[in-house]
């Protein structure tokens, strides 16, 4: 072998060792610094990972009827990686599978065309929610990289009742408004989660990796609410609202005075929750602890109670209504019927709805006695029933009242309150004193029906003596039953008690002329309450606009209705009832 020869086969050996050790080097590199971020990415292009959604838990009422539920529909899906090896290998085409899937599914060609062409994706939903038809349509298609997936969404099979309670969830089923939002962590569940090896091909795997961790359904509600009870004040709600009266809104709470327990809770206009937030904001309103409203005569009942408790009256004091007015510096506060009722029993002065002798109770009291009471009672502080938006009233700081603001606080106006808050006030003027704390969840349970938490009758704090108690139930008899009251409210054989209220709307400048809030609460059987109802009126149409002829009738319903149907009244002595009805404020 010649020299030149020798010299070639030393530069081969010296470049091939250089390769070799060059290749070497490269694959340690490799394996050593970046071997783990290698393995991951080569396992993250063969993984699909789907997470598996919970399905929400059931809101239902007292009994168990189902108010909130769940049924079953379906989601359409592609796995894009799969679609293209489809078309590489001529079994699929982009453009005609795009164009059938938009036809049948009414989405955007492109939208599909897109979803079809994304990259190492083996998951994108469509369209959720599509009908059987749908599924068996493209079933019977065999598309490639197409999918269908069995999910649930929430159903509704009491229609509209409850809605502005229960609220809705958005398309990726969080809770939005109402009980939905603001328990839907308890609702909502634990997500689940699917992991499946596939070939290039995008085919599983049989036999490789794989996980599957099942998801976790959500808590369900058990509500306070008798979903029979509701119906009725869903009704007379709706009857009021399609009358001539045709307010601009109208609501009614059903309240257990004893327990604190809310048994029925409407709105008036309402909406179907299966169309969410694409419903009028103002028909989702849920104005029973949402609308700030002055409450006009009602709160006399307060006044009245806060009279007998701190005892600056007695159930035989008398009170002098000379003119039908009384000054307050350089302002008369006038009767609203303006007549002048000389000397007044007490009786007569709640039968009335007497302005000046409410005034003369609250000067007895002294405002700062009477505003230890209106606290007392739950007034400018939420009740914390746990209702989304709950709004709190406005009571006005006591130092800053002038003796004019302090005189229309005891007629009820220059304050507000929430229908939760002036029903809860007056079921513990009527069930011994007791405030309770007023409750609309009765429990929570799991998914294995194991009682996760459970609300019990709380009582806040005793604000009258259950002598008071029995005088104030008297007096609303008296306020119904008595010659010249609320005779709308007075059914024969059936011991309501009530008190009416009208008041001027407060508008952003002083009050709008010819707009008011009128509301009537009623409370039965009076002798051993068990029931009170409210019912606030906004913007009456009409005239006369009194409590009386506006919402007294539409809460005597209620009552009565409840009443007769859970068989709490002697029937033999119910006669044909009234149908005149006195204009008492």
């Amino acid at each position: 072998m010649g020299e030149q020869d020798r010299n070639r086969i030393i530069k081969f050996i010296i470049a091939f060792s250089f390769l070799f050790f060059l290749i070497i080097g490269r694959i340690a590199q490799l394996q050593i610094t970046q071997g783990e971020k290698l393995k991951e990415d080569s396992l993250s292009r063969r993984l699909y990972t789907q997470k598996l959604t919970a399905s929400r838990g059931e809101i239902v009422d007292r009994n168990g009827t189902t108010i909130v539920g769940n049924r079953k529909c379906y989601n359409i899906y592609v796995v894009p990686v799969e679609h293209q090896e489809a078309v590489k290998d001529g079994k699929a085409n982009l453009e005609e599978d795009a164009k059938k899937l938009s036809e049948i599914l009414d989405v955007d060609v492109n939208d599909v065309k897109e979803s079809l062409q994304k990259e190492k994706s083996y998951y994108r939903v469509i369209k959720k929610d599509v009908s059987k038809e749908v599924v068996t349509e493209l079933k019977e298609l065999n598309m490639s990289g197409v999918g269908i997936e069995t999910t649930t969404a929430r159903n509704y099979p009491q229609k509209s009742m409850l809605s502005n309670v229960i609220g809705f969830v958005g398309k990726d089923g969080t809770g939005l408004e109402g009980l939905e939002a603001t328990y839907n962590d308890t609702l909502k569940g634990e997500e689940g989660l699917l992991i499946v090896e596939r070939d290039r091909a995008g085919n599983k795997i049989p036999s490789k990796q794989h996980e599957y961790i099942e998801a976790v359904e959500g808590n369900s509600i058990s509500l306070t609410i008798d979903s029979r009870v509701q119906q009725i004040v869903d009704e007379e709600l709706a009857k009021l609202g399609e009358s001539d009266i045709n307010p601009n809104a109208a609501y009614a709470i059903v309240q257990d005075v004893n327990t604190g327990e809310i048994l029925g809770m409407g709105n008036y206009p309402t909406y179907n929750p299966q169309q969410g937030g694409n419903a009028p904001s103002e028909t989702r309103k849920n104005g029973v602890v949402q609308f700030n409203y002055e409450p006009g005569s009602v709160f006399k009942l307060v006044t009245l109670a806060a009279g007998l408790e701190s005892g600056a009256i007695t159930k035989d004091s008398t009170f002098n209504d000379p003119n039908g007015y009384i000054q307050i510096g350089n302002h008369k506060i006038k009767n609203w019927d303006k007549k002048a009722r000389g000397v007044l029993s007490i009786q007569d002065a709640a039968k009335y709805s007497n302005n000046v002798a409410m005034v003369r109770i609250g000067q007895k009291i002294g405002k700062e006695t009477f505003y230890d009471y209106i606290h007392k009672f739950g007034f400018g502080q939420k009740t914390n029933i746990g209702l989304y938006g709950e709004e709190k009233g406005l009571v006005r700081d006591v130092n800053t009242l002038t003796n004019l603001d302090y005189a229309t606080n005891n007629i009820g106006q220059t304050i507000m309150v929430t229908p939760l808050q002036m029903i809860n006030a007056v079921s513990s003027i009527v069930n011994g004193g007791n405030l309770m704390q007023p409750y609309i969840i009765k429990e929570i349970t799991d998914n294995n029906g194991n009682i996760v938490q459970a609300n019990k009758p709380k009582v806040l704090r005793k604000v009258i003596s259950e002598e008071n108690s029995k005088t104030m139930r008297e007096l609303m008899r008296y306020v119904v039953a008595g010659e010249g009251g609320v005779s709308v409210a007075n059914i024969p054989g059936f011991d309501i008690g009530g008190k009416t209220g009208t008041a001027q709307k407060a508008g952003p400048s002083g009050y709008a002329a010819g707009k008011y809030v009128t509301s009537f609460t009623g409370v039965a059987p009076t002798a051993n309450p068990k029931y009170a109802v409210i019912v606030i009126v906004d913007e009456p149409k009409g005239s006369p606009v009194y409590g009386s002829t506006t919402a007294a009738p539409t809460a005597t319903n209620i009552l009565k209705r409840i009443l007769l149907q859970n068989k709490e009244v002697d029937l033999s002595s119910v006669k044909k009832e009234k149908t005149n009805s006195s204009e008492v404020n």
